[in-house]
C-alpha cells in the first residue's frame, strides 16, 4: 500500500509537468511585469496571488525539508511517511451505499464462480 502511495504521488507530479508550460494568461503576465516593473516584486500582486495555486504542486509525502528541519519534524524517511498516508487513508475508508439486492445479486455471482473456477476453496 505504500508504494502505491509513493506511485500516486509520483504521477501527480509527473502529470503536472507533462502537460507542459501554458500561454493561457501569458498577456496578463506581461501585464504584470509591466505594472511591477523591474526590482519590483510579483508576490504580493493579483496576478500572483490569482494564479500561483495553479503554477505549482506541493507534494504531500515528498518534502523539501532541510536536514534540520527533517530532524525536528521526526526524522521519518519516504518510506515511512508513506505507510502512515496509507494507513490514513484505509482507515477513513467509508464503503459506498450499496442497494441489498445488488449485494446479493454479486454475491451469488461470486459463489458461484468459486464454485466453478476451485470447487475446493468454495
Amino acid at each position: 500500500m505504500a508504494k502505491f502511495v509513493a506511485d500516486a504521488e509520483q504521477n501527480l507530479l509527473i502529470e503536472k509537468y507533462a502537460r507542459g508550460i501554458s500561454f493561457e494568461y501569458f498577456e496578463d503576465a506581461l501585464e504584470a511585469v509591466r505594472r511591477i516593473g523591474p526590482g519590483g516584486h510579483y508576490l504580493g500582486d493579483s496576478f500572483t496571488l490569482k494564479r500561483f495555486k495553479d503554477a505549482f504542486i506541493a507534494p504531500e509525502i515528498l518534502d523539501y525539508l532541510s536536514y534540520e528541519q527533517w530532524k525536528v519534524k521526526g526524522s521519518k524517511d519516504m518510506a515511512q511517511r508513506c505507510r502512515e498516508k496509507a494507513k490514513a487513508i484505509i482507515a477513513s475508508y467509508e464503503q459506498p451505499p450499496m442497494d441489498p439486492a445488488v449485494r446479493e445479486e454479486l454475491d451469488a455471482f461470486v459463489a458461484k464462480r468459486q464454485e466453478e473456477i476451485s470447487p475446493s476453496l468454495a
